[in-house]
């Protein structure tokens, strides 16, 4: 499961004192020479009750009326966000933990190491892979809390291509179930999208590995290089015994742009094959919210903000609005401030009630309590900023403008 990041929130300058958690998000001036410095812990300002209450003089007369103060969110293990989104929805299902963890064995042998020439994958650990994820997928209800994160740059690849499998299949089970009556889908439509989403990437073993993480403007050649990497992945996919069009179509096309300025074809609009659209988004959604070496994580309410906004011109937005309606307004993960000024975190959303979703917030004992506002009178009054870093991310120029946001 993905971590919780730190948030940011806004609050009055004559209430910084209430927060001794909390540390500063952003230097305060005052008469052009910092008072106080980022990162200073809240009850490290002022020894003495005199001192803070000169501090908060000096800040409102240089009419500083409110301050930017980052909290760490809470970190709850994957046992425990089970537990508290079953004690309200006793339906709620994960990735089983043990299942997960053989998946991310099942990829490390295949994604650890180059192919050699003359020597093709083999699809027999991919489709085994591949048979776990959509077993799982049947089960599981809530796929962004089973997403995982990597613990170090060398596990990206392999991890990345879990977290895209399961949200394409996840996305492809949605669009099919919502467009069913107006559509034909194939058959094994999820599960060539669970396949795809497993090799869509292959062809980044063939780039050396100090391009894919350069923190550096690439050059012309290592552009045109990363650019590639769908056909190289294609490729060795025919190669593992990989014959479905299906699958082939998704993995070579993933990087088509809804607006033609894609590669390596310049499909446009419904050109662009449905399958690899949905490669698309969920490769997108799940790179924007992982750490890399060359960019900090945002949060999922800021990727799909992202996702929304190329919606139409990176994205096919009927894929976008799918996406978009089945994780809800406020996702899971999302760290929020209620109408009572609780703060919780949202660890369920529901279909057809974007805006009022199941949160978890932390009573006065410091215990978790699950609370549905379904129904309830407490509502969201706003979702909070979470911390991160504006990096410029050079080795993911191939996605395209979407990642020189970050």
């Amino acid at each position: 499961m993905k971590k919780p990041r730190a948030y940011i929130r806004t609050v009055p300058v004559d209430q910084i004192f209430d927060h001794p958690e909390a540390t500063l998000a952003s230097d305060l001036v005052v008469a052009g020479a910092v008072l106080l410095s980022w990162g200073t812990r809240v009850e490290e300002i002022g020894a003495t009750e005199k001192q803070r209450q000169s501090i908060l003089r000096k800040l409102e007369n240089a009419g500083i009326r409110e301050v930017n103060l980052k909290f760490g969110a809470e970190e709850m293990d994957t046992e425990e966000v089970t537990a508290i989104m079953q004690s309200l929805d006793a339906t709620v299902r994960m990735v089983d933990f043990e299942t997960n963890e053989r998946i991310l064995r099942g990829l490390v042998g295949t994604f650890e190491a180059p192919p050699e020439e003359g020597k093709p994958f083999s699809g027999e650990g991919l489709f085994a892979v591949a048979d776990m994820i959509e077993a799982e997928l049947a089960r599981t209800s809530q796929v962004l809390m089973s997403l995982n994160e990597p613990r170090n740059h060398e596990e990206y690849l392999h991890v990345h291509s879990f977290n895209v499998s399961l949200l394409a299949g996840y996305l492809a089970r949605r669009v099919q179930s919502l467009d069913a009556a107006s559509a034909p889908f194939p058959e094994g439509f999820v599960r060539a999208a669970i396949v795809a989403g497993l090799c869509f990437d292959l062809g980044k073993l063939l780039i050396p590995k100090e391009i894919l993480g350069s923190p550096r403007k690439l050059t012309p050649e290592e552009f045109s290089l990363v650019r590639h990497h769908s056909l190289h992945s294609e490729e060795l996919a025919r190669k593992a015994g990989i014959t479905d069009p299906l699958v082939l179509a998704a993995i070579r096309s993933h990087h088509e742009q809804f607006d033609g300025k894609g590669y390596p074809d310049g499909l446009s609009g419904k050109q662009i094959p449905l399958l690899a659209s949905i490669v698309h988004v969920a490769d997108a959604f799940d790179a924007l919210t992982t750490n890399r070496i060359y960019k900090s994580a945002v949060s999922v309410k800021e990727a799909l903000n992202v996702i929304l906004y190329y919606s139409g011109e990176h994205f096919d937005p009927d894929v976008c609005r799918c996406f978009i309606s089945g994780i809800g307004f406020y996702p899971p993960g999302s760290v929020v401030r209620l109408s009572d000024e609780r703060i919780a975190t949202v660890v369920s959303a529901s279909e057809g009630n974007m805006l009022q979703p199941k949160v978890c917030v932390t009573d006065e004992k410091g215990a978790r309590v699950p609370l549905d506002l379904s129904g309830s009178k407490i509502y969201i009054k706003e979702c909070l900023q979470i911390e991160r870093k504006k990096v410029y991310s050079p080795a993911l120029e191939a996605y395209g403008e979407i990642f020189h946001q970050l």
